[in-house]
């Protein structure tokens, strides 16, 4: 996939006058105007490329958008950048488990979907109990065991 930017005018302002790799000058709602640099983009741009790429990795992106991962790593790592990012990923998360979930759908509507369907009328998209902290995730636990053990007990006897 080819990026929309003009790679070669973007290096020309990628890096300072120093040589260092621009972070919050690119963008128009962090660029402090301590540099001469104009923003290149915003980041609701950026949003809409990382959620588009669906990428977990993020490789896509700092490929798409920079050409450099050791510059992405600068910018999402970068403290007023990375809240956007960070919020970026759980939605691309959610994303992601959505698209699953519409596999997963079309998969049940199948001759062959019986564990699928099963799974969907179980809520099996939902959080697991396993995650559930403190006291309840103890009780939780201990309340598996006891019914594994009775159902134990009831193959033994049956």
């Amino acid at each position: 996939m080819l990026s929309p930017f003009d790679r070669k005018k973007y290096k020309d302002v990628v890096v300072d006058s120093q040589g260092r790799s621009l972070t919050i000058a690119l963008f128009k709602e962090t660029n402090d105007g301590r540099t001469d640099i104009k923003p290149t983009w915003s980041l609701t741009d950026w949003k809409e490329v990382y959620l588009e790429l669906c990428d977990p990795t993020e490789w896509e992106p700092a490929m798409y958008l920079l050409g450099s991962w050791a510059h992405w790593k600068k910018i999402a790592d970068n403290s007023a950048v990375a809240p956007f990012i960070a919020e970026w990923r759980k939605e691309l998360k959610i994303k992601l488990k959505s698209v699953a979930i519409n596999q997963i759908k079309q998969q049940a509507a199948g001759p062959k979907g019986t564990a699928a369907a099963k799974w969907l009328a179980e809520n099996g998209y939902e959080e697991s109990k396993k995650k559930v902290k403190g006291e309840d995730r103890n009780s939780y636990e201990e309340q598996q065991i006891v019914d594994n053990a009775a159902r134990l007990t009831e193959v033994k006897r049956g």
